[in-house]
């Protein structure tokens, strides 16, 4: 609600996350009640604050996120333990 919408409050998570907000825009729903906001960050791999977002009840419309490397060096490390389990 529009009620509960601080941008200094979205703009904490985001950096507690070592993340920056690039880009923000907000658009009023249902008849004023309702705003959505929308975020660009910096970072590649968002999940942290996305957790984030969860856990301060904000719900989360629709995120995009590019595979990372920080998701490849985690597929190398599992394909590396499963490797060594298999020995």
């Amino acid at each position: 609600a529009i009620k509960d919408y601080t941008l200094s409050e979205i703009a904490r998570l985001v950096e507690d996350n070592n993340a920056r907000i690039v880009k923000l825009e907000t658009l009023p729903l249902e008849g004023g009640m309702s705003l959505l906001v929308s975020l660009k960050m910096d970072v590649i791999d968002i999940s942290a604050v996305l957790r984030s977002f969860e856990r301060y009840s904000y719900n989360v419309v629709y995120y995009f996120m590019r595979k990372g490397e920080m998701n490849e060096t985690y597929e190398d490390r599992l394909k590396e333990l499963m490797h060594y389990l298999d020995i």
